[in-house]
């Protein structure tokens, strides 16, 4: 079955390479503000969880989100990493980043945010002192038709 998989392309070289083999899905990379380090989505531990892997192919998946995560997200300065808690929660991880990533424990940054009733990404102002995404206070409506296709026919 294929995986999804995250991939860097290189503008100087004009070529497309897989950042980093991996045996589950990876996915939502964000770099970090001094592009040595990639935080990444993968279900490599069963569940999605978020990870930080330097770049350079010196070092393993070190892991930043132990309860499972998303969306991850570097505060400009790289000092912090957000993402989203499976329970919408936004989390904050404190990061110093050189030859190995030396990280906090996740703290709750916003406990209750609108932001558990999306599937959508949420975004981070570059200071860290807001979040945004997209939400939906209704539930999500359908409608479905039956016989459709006879109703075609009238016109």
């Amino acid at each position: 079955m294929p995986r999804d998989e995250i991939w860097v392309y290189s503008m100087a070289e004009r070529h497309a390479t897989r950042a980093f083999e991996i045996s589950g899905n990876a996915g939502s990379p964000r770099w970090s503000p001094d592009g040595r380090w990639m935080a990444y989505v993968s279900d490599v531990s069963g569940a999605p969880a978020v990870y930080l892997r330097r770049m350079d192919g010196a070092s393993a998946e070190v892991p930043v989100s132990p309860s499972g995560g998303d969306f991850p997200r570097w505060r400009r300065d790289g000092r912090e990493l957000y993402y989203r808690a499976p329970d919408g929660a936004v989390m904050a991880v404190s990061v110093r980043l050189g030859e190995t990533a030396v990280l906090s424990r996740p703290l709750v940054v916003v406990s209750s945010p609108p932001l558990n009733r999306t599937r959508r990404e949420m975004e981070v102002v570059p200071d860290g002192t807001e979040f945004v995404a997209y939400g939906r206070e209704e539930p999500a409506m359908f409608t479905v038709m039956t016989d459709w296709a006879a109703k075609l026919g009238r016109k």
